[in-house]
């Protein structure tokens, strides 16, 4: 993973394992990786990913059993709105691109309409 220099190393990996969660990668229930291995796998203090999962179990996101495993929630109705939101922000950044660029809605739903029939073509 590159990590973008100008933003906490602990918030971009909530947000790598917030989309684990929303990509099926991280199933609800399931054991997420340990503390270390995460570390270990992304090169970073252990601190620092103690510090996401600290995060994500207050927010709900993930709870931590007394021998340490952090499963994901197995509430839906909260993956669903960690979905719709995540998405929400994508959208957000594409309508700003956009509006920067002096792209129009009109054209901007026909791109994305393109670039489902794309996808559609290949799947």
């Amino acid at each position: 993973m590159d990590f973008d220099k100008h933003r906490p190393i602990y918030a971009q990996v909530i947000e790598q394992i917030k989309l684990g969660m929303t990509d099926g990668t991280y199933q609800p229930g399931e054991s997420l990786p340990s503390r270390r291995e995460i570390a270990r796998q992304l090169g970073i203090n252990p601190n620092t990913v103690q510090r996401a999962f600290a995060t994500l179990e207050a927010e709900g996101y993930i709870t931590t059993e007394k021998t340490t495993v952090s499963v994901v929630t197995t509430d839906k109705e909260k993956l669903l709105i960690l979905k719709k939101n995540l998405l929400n922000t994508a959208i957000d950044q594409l309508i700003e691109t956009a509006t920067q660029m002096t792209i129009t809605e009109s054209e901007v739903l026909l791109l994305v309409e393109a670039a489902y029939q794309r996808r559609q073509q290949h799947d």
